[in-house]
């Protein structure tokens, strides 16, 4: 209860924090995106985004697949998150210059 109790008193700075240190990925992963055509992209208020495809390529299996051998990036797809055609894109998970590579 003493535990949970600092962190309810004490967590506010310490989750200002961790936001504020993740908008650099954000902003990276958004601009990734904007080759997309407007309004594919979605999302950015919690550690992700979801893309949609684009016309030719709304299998996000084949995607995700296609993104990892090729340029060794992992993405979610979104037919595992129950919306086929998108993948879902985190920004909270890889930081410094692999997140830079990755982009």
């Amino acid at each position: 209860q003493h535990a949970a109790l600092a962190a309810l008193e004490k967590g506010g700075d310490f989750l200002k924090a961790k936001i504020s240190s993740l908008e650099p990925n954000r902003k990276l992963i958004m601009d990734a995106l904007s080759v997309l055509p407007a309004g594919s992209v979605v999302g950015g208020w919690a550690i992700y985004f979801w893309a949609k495809l684009p016309s030719g390529c709304e299998n996000d299996i084949h995607a995700v697949e296609f993104l990892v051998k090729h340029f060794g990036v992992m993405v979610v797809p979104g037919s595992s998150c129950g919306v086929e055609g998108y993948i879902r894109v985190a920004f909270g998970n890889v930081v410094g210059q692999r997140m830079v590579d990755a982009a």
